[in-house]
Formats: structure tokens, sequence, C-alpha cells
């Protein structure tokens, strides 16, 4: 390739970081002043106080206050390392604007310096001598190398050598590698042709997260005996058949585990393409050190660097700081999620244990009423025995003493006596034990609940059928568990604010077993003074006087104490709500709060985005179809998942036979692979804004052959064509409908083929 053409290619490419790190800042800092916003409300929740008097509910507020406290310094440790790592990381895009970087990156001992000293010519003092993390240095390589020793100062393309990903101290090797990751515009992913390990290729994948182009350089390590048969038969040495086997598996796994595309694999003999290079090879023979550099394949591997340059740098240069930001906004999402979910759950854990209390007091209430017929009965005991005590009593010749000794003994006989205290005492009994059983049960329904991520049901649209499924199996063994031992009240909920059994004993606080004072025993004693003194013959002639007496008062206590218990009932029964409201209201109306401002900052994050995502594409759609560079069509909105799918919105800006569609991708336009390529994804869904609902919705789900209707509730669904399932249109995660959805801004119903 033209050396002149380099040269520009790179120019445009400084430019166009330039150009693209000025139009993300405001998005930058939009995404820094939404963190700001979420502290300053985390710092203004204040929960309110609640009565002193209530020990339980100061220690639930306490608990959440130590647990909003905890979150306040976490979220201020994300912000302020968020604010540092992107302002470092804006800092380093500005200051290698003017370089095309591609790393070098790779296991030790594949090869990557020896590769490096091939490509410049090198004497070899950089390659490792077999040991683990040789290079332990990163090092940086310009074409042209400029004049002097420091870098140059006009647009470059750099290639960084980093060191290995393990051995001594490894994990700050890899972590000094991937360091570089974010820096560079393309990566070139060092494999030998023995078998790639899980850790190798698992990282592979985390580099494309970051929306990173790879070519996978497979180099085939020979010992030196090998050389001869490389120059006399290069096919011998790079057997089709071995490397193919290589890309499938390679391929495989990443597509297994990471949804990736399989990469662009060159294999080379670096040590041979080293040794046909650099002075010190074969001594007195240029021939044999030609024979060996082309047989290397070293010049595909140049080759792919120019090429590179010249059709990739630019919508790479592009994309840079806007991945940059977004894979921060994304780390955000991942660590601010939770605590609006635990916040929320708080919320709804305060809400359903108010719920709980109420419906168990006013079981419990009813429960205890049943109990009303065996106090009467008590009491009727009483009064049909008070005739046979009053015979007996004069048939004795006893007094009014007598008389008095013996009533007090059919009162206990009968457990007159002690009835309040008796039915009080079951009625606290249910009350705990009401109390207890929905307080485990509710304990359990969260514990059940906690287990699904509350964001995660619609990002895995296709697992929330089984999900559901699961849930309400757990579901419905709920209150038969509940009452199985403390195994069922191990998790209250994803934060695990507090222990359920804190708050059964709350219930049981509420339930004062205090003796009803009832009116018998008074009214009794005082009922009988008047006859303390009476003879036999008094008693008698006052016989059906005393008999009607006694009775009168025995009903007007059952009367007495009936409506005192009724009265403790009402008034426990409200006790354990309003304890539990006194308790719970502050708590669930400032989690709510706070919930509700952690999704407020979700909100602005993912407009910001959005915002950035639609940039990035309206830049690369400008640099790469003539139809949006010369204004006749235009982006409208843009959403993508790095190293997945990219969805783009396209409305035509003339009057022209032709739609938006045929105008970009038709004859003259460009390929979407092209375009998929320049934003870091597999593939990339254009729609036209013209089009019909249903159209737009087909178009969005990128899925030839799927079916899109309007329900008549207003909604709108789609089908999979003859032989998909609806989890494999949702795609991974329920990205694609996810996707799709945000592009559209409308909600999509997935249904089954009937």
């Amino acid at each position: 390739m033209e050396t002149a053409l380099i040269q520009e290619s790179l120019a445009a490419a400084a430019q166009a970081a330039v150009d693209a790190l000025d139009r993300t800042v405001p998005d930058r800092d939009t995404v820094l002043e939404a963190l700001n916003a979420l502290a300053r409300r985390l710092a203004r929740g204040q929960v309110i106080a609640v009565p002193d008097n209530n020990e339980q509910a100061q220690q639930l507020t306490s608990a959440l206050m130590s647990h909003r406290e905890a979150a306040s310094r976490s979220l201020e440790d994300l912000i302020a390392t968020t604010a540092d790592r992107l302002g470092r990381s804006f800092s380093y895009l500005r200051d290698d604007a003017r370089y095309v970087t591609v790393l070098l990156f790779g296991r030790t001992r594949v090869g990557k310096s020896t590769l490096m000293e091939a490509l410049v010519h090198g004497d070899g003092r950089a390659i490792g001598k077999g040991r683990q993390h040789t290079t332990t240095e990163v090092t940086s390589y310009y074409f042209p190398a400029g004049n002097g020793d420091g870098p140059p100062a006009v647009p470059t393309l750099r290639v960084i050598d980093t060191p290995g990903i393990e051995g001594y101290e490894g994990d700050a090797l890899a972590a000094m590698a991937e360091a570089h990751v974010e820096r560079a515009d393309h990566i070139f992913f060092v494999l030998t042709d023995d078998k790639a390990t899980a850790d190798e290729l698992s990282r592979f994948g985390l580099i494309r997260t970051q929306g990173k182009g790879i070519t996978v350089i497979l180099n085939v390590k020979t010992n030196d005996e090998d050389l001869d048969l490389l120059e006399q038969s290069p096919a011998s040495v790079f057997r089709s058949q071995e490397i193919d086997g290589h890309s499938r598996r390679i391929a495989g796994y990443l597509q297994r585990h990471f949804s990736m595309p399989p990469p662009r694999i060159l294999p080379v003999h670096a040590r041979a393409g080293w040794m046909g290079r650099c002075a010190a090879g074969p001594e007195g023979d240029p021939e044999r050190r030609l024979r060996l550099e082309r047989g290397s394949r070293l010049r595909e591997v140049e080759g792919r660097l120019a090429s590179f340059i010249a059709g990739e740098a630019l919508p790479a240069r592009l994309r840079a700081p806007r991945d940059l930001l977004l894979s921060h906004v994304w780390t955000l999402r991942e660590e601010l999620l939770p605590f609006a979910t635990a916040f929320q759950q708080l919320a709804d854990q305060c809400r359903d244990l108010e719920a709980a209390i109420r419906a168990g007091a006013r079981r419990a209430e009813a429960k205890a009423k049943r109990r009303f017929p065996a106090l009467r009965g008590r009491f009727q005991a009483a009064s049909d025995g008070i005739p046979g005590v009053v015979d007996e009593v004069i048939s004795t010749a006893g007094r009014g003493t007598d008389l008095q000794r013996r009533w007090q003994r059919l009162l206990e006989e009968n457990e007159v006596t002690n009835a309040g205290s008796w039915f009080l005492s079951e009625a606290a009994k249910d009350f705990s034990s009401e109390l207890a059983e929905d307080m485990r049960a509710a304990a359990f329904e969260h514990s059940a609940a906690g287990a699904e991520d509350l964001g995660g049901l619609l990002d895995a649209y296709h697992d929330a059928t089984a999900a559901s499924q699961r849930n309400k199996y757990v579901r419905a063994g709920a209150r038969a568990v509940a009452g199985s031992g403390a195994g069922a009240l191990a998790i209250w909920g994803i934060a695990n604010f507090w222990n359920p059994t804190g708050w059964v004993a709350l219930a049981a606080a509420a339930v004062a077993t205090a003796t009803v004072a009832t009116a018998a025993e008074e009214i009794t004693r005082k009922g009988t003074d008047v006859w303390e003194s009476s003879t036999k013959r008094g008693l008698f002639e006052k016989k059906s006087e005393i008999v009607a007496q006694l009775r009168q008062r025995v009903w007007r206590d059952h009367q007495a104490v009936e409506k005192e218990c009724e009265r403790w009932l009402a008034g426990t029964r409200s006790g354990c709500e309003q304890m539990t409201i006194s308790a719970t209201t502050p708590v669930r109306r400032s989690a709510a709060a706070l919930a509700e401002a952690v999704l407020n900052c979700l909100s602005e994050l993912d407009a910001a985005t959005d915002r950035t995502t639609s940039s990035v594409a309206e830049d690369v759609f400008r640099t790469c179809v003539p139809a949006c560079a010369d204004g006749r069509v235009r982006v409208l909105r843009a959403v993508l998942s790095p190293g997945y799918r990219a969805k783009v919105l396209l409305e035509r800006q003339c009057e022209d036979e032709a739609d938006a569609l045929e105008l970009c991708f038709g004859p003259g336009g460009t390929p979407a692979a092209v375009i998929a390529g320049a934003l870091g994804v597999v593939a990339v869904d254009a729609v036209d804004v013209e089009g019909t609902t249903k159209d737009r919705i087909q178009s969005a789900l990128g899925v030839p052959g799927c079916r899109a209707q309007l329900r008549r509730d207003g909604g709108v669904s789609a089908t999979p064509p003859q032989g998909m399932d609806v989890a494999a249109l949702a795609g991974p995660d329920g990205r694609n409908l996810q996707l799709a959805e945000r592009l559209l801004d409308m909600r999509i119903m997935l249904e089954e083929v009937a």
C-alpha cells in the first residue's frame, strides 16, 4: 500500500479522534453530574424520627440509617473513582489522538516480542528466553519512527507490546496489559498453535466487550530445526487442516461464551520472520533469509496493519471515546442497580410487613372471638349451680359467711374467677402465633423473590417463563415451610435489613398479656357482704331473692368480662397495626425515595448512553455511507450492545423514489457488514422511520421472516419465523428484544407461533 495513502489515513484518523473527543465530553459531564446529583440526594435522605419508646422501630430505623450511610460512602467512592478514571482516560485519549494504536495481547511465550522484533527489524534483545513474563514492561513502537528518542509529533501507527498475562505476579502484569486495551484501536491477540487455554479465550471475550476489533495472530511455534522444512515446503509447516481445526475451536468457544463472530485468524511463523529480517539471521545467505521472511507470512501481518489503517482506523478513532464512556456507564449501571433493587425491596418489605401484621392481627382477633361461647359456658355453669349452693348452705344450718365461702368455691370450680385472664392468655397466644406465621410467610416470600434480580426480568425475556414457574413453585410452599423452623428465615430479602424474628418479637410485644380487670370479684364480694351476718332463718326466707341476685351478678359479670375482652382484642389489633406502621412508614418512605433517586440516576445514564450511541452512529454513517455523507439520509437514533448488534433508525432527507434503507445499503451504498465492523458489532439492523409500524418492528428485530401485528389492546406483538423459538428471537439475555424496544420506544410482546 502506498505510503502517501497510509499517511493520509493516519492524519484523517487523528483528526477524527479529536473531533470525537470534543463531541463526547458533554455526555461524559452529564454522567458525572448524574452521579453527583445522586450523591446529593442520598445525603439529604433523612429518615423521619420514630417514637422513642418503640425499641423495635428504633432498631429498624437504625439499621436503615447504617445501610444508607454505607451506601452513601460506597457511592461517594464510586463517584470519585469514576470521575478520576474518566478524567485520566480522556486525558490519555487526547494525548494519544495522533496515534493509531494496535495492541499485542496474549500470554507469556506466545511470541509477541519476537513478532515485534521481526516487524521492526530488531536485534532480538526484546525476545524472551522461554521464562515466564520475560517482557515485563509495556513497550511502544512507532511507524514511522520519527526523529529523536521521543514519540513522533505527527500522526503515526503505534504498536504496543504488553507483558504476558500470567506468571510471576501475573495478576499485576495482566492488569498492566488490560489497562492499555481501552487505549487501543485494534487488538492483535497472539495465540500459539498448541491448545489455547480457557483463560486466554475468556480474556478474548473481555476485550471484545470493550468494543475493540480483534485479529488473531496464530504463531506456528516450531523449533529452529524445522526452518529447513519451512524454506522447502511452507505448506508442511502451515498445515491448513490443523489451522482450520484451531480456528473452529477458537470460534466455537467465543460463540458459545460471548456470542462473538469468528475472528480473522492470520497464521505466522514469528521466529522465521525475525530471522529472515534481522542482521543476525542466517549468515552469508541473504537468499535463505529472504525465503524465511517470505515463508513466515509476516507480510500478511503487515498487510493487515495497512488495511486496518486505510479502512478501519478512522471509524475506530471515532468510536474510541464513546466506547470508553460507554464501558464506564455500563459498569456504573451494574454497580448502581443493586442499590436500586435493595432500596426498592426494603420499601416493598415494609409494605408487605404492614399487610402481614394487619392480616394476622385480624385473623387472631377472629380466632379469639370464637372462644366467647366457652367463656359464656363457665358463667352458665356457675349460674346453674347457684340454687344448689344456696340449698346446701341452708340445709347445713350455714350462715352468711358460709354462703360466701361456698359461693367463692362455686366460682373457682367453674373457672369464673380466672375467666378473663384465661381468655386473654389464649388470645395472646393467638396473636403471637398468627403474627409469627404471617411474618415467617412474608419473610419466605421475600427470600424467594430475592433470588431474582428485579431488573433482570426484562433483560432476560426468554428466561422469564421458567423463572416465573420456579418462583411460583417456591411460593406455593411458603406457609407449609414457614413453620418448619429457622431454616425458612435464613434470608429476609436481598438486603437483609432486619431479622424477621425481631419482627415476630415486635408483634408479641404488642400483645399486652395483662389480665383484664374484671368486675366479677369486686361485684361478687360486694354482693355477699349483705348476707355475711345472716342467720339460717334469714337465708331461708330470702332464698329466692338470693338466687336471683347471685344469678344477676354472674351474668352482669359475664357481660363486663366479655366487653372488656372485646375491648382488649380491638385494642391489641389496633396496637399491632399502629406499632408496625410507626416503625415501617418512615423507613418505607425513605427507602422508596432512595430507590427512586437511584433509578433516576440510571435513567440519566441510559439517556447519556443513547445520546453517545446515536452520536457515534451518526459519525460512522457520515464517514462510511455516501447517502449520509451528502445529507440524503440522516441517523435519528441508534442503540447497540458491544460485540453484539446495533440498531439504527434512519430518515430520508431528500425527494427520491428510493427509501432510506435502499439509499444507504442499495446500489452505490455501503454493505451493512462494513457498518457493523465500523461500529464494533456483529450486525446492524436499520429501520426506516417512514415504514409502517409492522415494518419498523420487523426491521428492528432484524430476523427475516418474523411477523409483527397490532394487538386489540393497542400493543404490538411479534412472532418468530417457522423453526425459531421466542428465546432465539429475543436474543442472548433478551438483548435483541431490548434493543428493538429502546430504538422504537415501544413495548413488544413476543409470542410463540400458533
